[in-house]
């Protein structure tokens, strides 16, 4: 008995020490490595805005869909996170938002990187707090009953809508032609500059 207890103690020492030596490899991987975070991404740039998600993605109006998304610039962290689009819109969520480190990292700083099938789109991550443009989002997640109004700061889950970088929405207002699509697999401009200081949760 005492043998078996402790052969089940090094295979669950041994196990331990594996999630972790993944979790810190995945730190310099080029994205996330299934549930643990990964560095920064790479891919062919993407510049010219996507005005309908629903022709590269999938509705997924169940969340089971994932994407992977990089997050503060100047120290690139990669994840996976659901998504849902909605009338040509791309929204990720993030469960438990207050408790989680990404939701304050891109609060903090917007811009982000979504990599699907291997090109990358620079983008803003922009929380939802419209009740109305809500409502429809937390009910997909089953975060809001039937008939109840949709409060941000109640709802455990927080969602951001992804759009397209601020210079590009610049462009588009003035008439001015995006750039070509890059082929480079290096990462866009903007992620070499830092982010602002922030005490991590």
């Amino acid at each position: 008995m005492f043998r078996l207890a402790r052969w089940l103690a090094l295979w669950l020492a041994a196990g331990v020490l594996l999630l972790v030596a993944i979790g810190v490899a995945a730190r310099w991987h080029d994205g996330p490595i299934g549930p643990f975070p990964g560095g920064a991404m790479t891919g062919d740039v993407v510049r010219v805005p996507v005005r309908d998600w629903g022709a590269l993605l999938p509705p997924n109006d169940d969340f089971g869909g994932r994407v992977e998304l990089q997050v503060w610039p100047g120290e690139p962290r990669s994840i996976t996170v659901g998504y849902v689009v909605r009338d040509g819109r791309l929204y990720v969520p993030a469960l438990l938002g207050a408790r989680k480190t990404w939701p304050a990292l891109v609060t903090a700083d917007e811009r982000v990187l979504l990599r699907v099938s291997g090109k990358l789109y620079p983008l803003r991550a922009v929380r939802v707090t419209d009740p109305a443009e809500l409502e429809p989002l937390a009910l997909a997640l089953g975060e809001l009953e039937p008939g109840t109004r949709a409060d941000p700061d109640a709802l455990a889950t927080w969602f951001f809508r992804l759009e397209p970088p601020r210079e590009t929405t610049r462009r588009r207002n003035l008439g001015e032609s995006a750039p070509a699509a890059g082929r480079s697999r290096a990462r866009p401009d903007w992620c070499e500059s830092p982010s602002p200081d922030l005490a991590r949760p």
